[in-house]
Order: structure tokens, then C-alpha cells, then sequence
């Protein structure tokens, strides 16, 4: 399987970034409170049971995020889909950002510009247990511990996460392996290695999987493709399913074709499920 090559370049410039209105510092402190509007890039890591709140911009942080961290962005108003150059022509109806604007000749240009700076959240380091992330643009990480929450409008990124996680990305999620009991929900697809035990997946299209272990809920609302489905587990597809091996328990449906190459009676070794614990995600601080 494929990952975004997402951690290069961890020692980028400083002056090329203060250019583009980055604020740089070294770290933020165990438990401090930490505002500012503007794009934010941390130098060293983000202490535990801190509070991070970037307006109009992004944080980028080279190190560690410490347990019981939480930390929010908001993008600036020129990375959204805003149009910053309109030209109308013609005898034509356009409209842009909820209002209506006629034109007198045929042609319409619309053009935008990027935001530069940093927009999202970009963590090089580990996170630690129970630290929540919400941005309204990407997200993307290295390893995280249990108990993550994470909330994204746009993609969530990562190598592992541990048990217990929770991620609700509005498009893509893409992971190597989780923990048991994680819940993931993504708009659009999900790739991933492993899906840990007693977990609860959804996407809105494709699931890409290779390994789905016991217990696993799974749902894709497209196609679905996975290497090995293991005992107990249940998936769905809205469309054609494709799985290379599967336990004679698992349970798999699908709204058009379902290939299944191999089903057996003993299962591999998957994550270890644990038992399942339903957590309350508070995502407004």
C-alpha cells in the first residue's frame, strides 16, 4: 500500500516562513493556553494537557504533542473556496458566495489564489494518549496513542493509531493500522492496512483495506477490497465486494458483485479486540 510521503522537509526554512506571516516558536508548555490568529509552526513539541487554538491559519508542529492535548485551526478566509478575481461577461447569471451578478458579453473568468503559509494541522512527531485535533483543513500525523480524537473537514493522514480512536474526516482517510475498538467515518474513501478489532469503519465510497480483524464493522458505500476478512467480522459494500481470504463467520454482503477467493475456519492473528467502550468526544473548547 501506498502513503503520502507527508514528513519531509521537517527543516524547512524559518525566514521563508516568517515571510509568508508564519509565527515561529520553540514549544508550548504543559497546560498553557496558546491563542493566535495567524499560521503557527512549533519548533520543538506542544506539552501535555495544553490548549491550542490557531485562527485564520495552520500549525505545524516538528516535534511531540504530550497526552491531554487539544488543539483547533481554522483556515484564513482566502484558503476556502473564495473567489478573489471575478470577471463576468455576457448576458449571463453567475453566482458567487450567495449573491447573483449579471453580466453584458459572453464570457465569464473567474480566478483564485492560494493562501501561502501553513493551513491545517501537520504534527512530525508522536501524539500522545487523548489528545483531540479539529481543523477545518488536513490533518496528518505520524504515530498516536490511544484515545485520539480527531475531527477534519477535509483529509485525516497517519501511520498508527492506538486503541479507542475516534476520526471523522469529510474526505479522505488514510492509515496504516489501528487499534481495536477505533471509529472512523470519512465523506469520501478510506485506505488503510489494518483495521483493529471490535472496530466501527465508514465511508461514503471506496474502502481499502488488507486486513479487517475480528469483530470489525465495516461499511463502504461503494466498493469494498480486502485481503482477509477475519472471524466474526461484518462488512458492507453499496456496490462490488473483492476479498482475497475470509472466516466462514464473517458476515459480507454487497450490493452487486461479492467475490470471496478463499474461506477458512481458522483464524489469523489480528489486533486483539477488547471490549467495546463508547466514549463522549467533545470537540468544542
Amino acid at each position: 500500500m501506498v502513503f503520502n510521503n507527508i514528513f519531509n522537509n521537517t527543516n524547512s526554512n524559518n525566514e521563508n516562513n516568517e515571510d509568508k506571516g508564519v509565527k515561529i516558536i520553540e514549544s508550548i508548555a504543559d497546560n498553557e493556553v496558546f491563542e493566535h490568529d495567524g499560521p503557527v509552526k512549533v519548533t520543538n513539541s506542544i506539552g501535555k494537557g495544553a490548549t491550542v487554538k490557531i485562527k485564520d491559519g495552520g500549525l505545524e508542529v516538528c516535534k511531540n504533542i504530550g497526552n491531554g492535548a487539544k488543539i483547533k485551526t481554522t483556515s484564513s478566509s482566502s484558503s476556502s473556496s473564495t473567489f478573489n478575481n471575478v470577471t463576468i461577461s455576457g448576458n449571463s447569471i453567475v453566482i458567487v458566495n450567495g449573491k447573483v451578478i449579471s453580466g453584458s458579453s459572453n464570457n465569464v473568468n473567474i480566478s483564485t489564489s492560494d493562501s501561502e503559509g501553513i493551513q491545517g494541522i501537520k504534527i512530525h512527531g508522536t501524539t500522545g494518549d487523548d489528545v483531540t485535533l479539529v481543523s477545518d483543513n488536513d490533518i496528518s500525523m505520524k504515530d498516536g496513542g490511544d484515545d485520539l480524537n480527531v475531527k477534519t473537514d477535509r483529509d485525516f493522514d497517519a501511520l498508527n493509531i492506538g486503541n479507542k480512536a475516534y476520526v471523522s474526516a469529510g474526505r479522505e482517510i488514510q492509515i496504516t493500522d489501528t487499534g481495536s475498538n477505533a471509529n472512523l467515518s470519512a465523506g469520501r474513501g478510506l485506505n488503510i492496512n489494518e483495521i483493529g478489532g471490535n472496530s466501527n469503519v465508514n465511508a461514503g465510497r471506496d474502502v481499502m483495506a488488507t486486513t479487517i480483524s475480528e469483530n470489525a464493522t465495516v461499511t463502504a458505500g461503494r466498493g469494498l477490497n480486502a485481503s482477509y476478512i477475519a472471524k466474526g467480522a461484518t462488512v458492507n459494500a453499496g456496490r462490488d465486494m473483492n476479498v482475497g481470504t475470509a472466516h466462514g463467520s464473517a458476515t459480507l454482503t454487497a450490493g452487486r458483485k461479492k467475490n470471496v477467493g478463499v474461506v477458512v475456519d481458522v483464524d489469523r492473528q489480528t489486533t486483539a479486540p477488547a471490549c467495546k467502550n463508547p466514549r463522549d468526544h467533545k470537540f468544542n473548547f
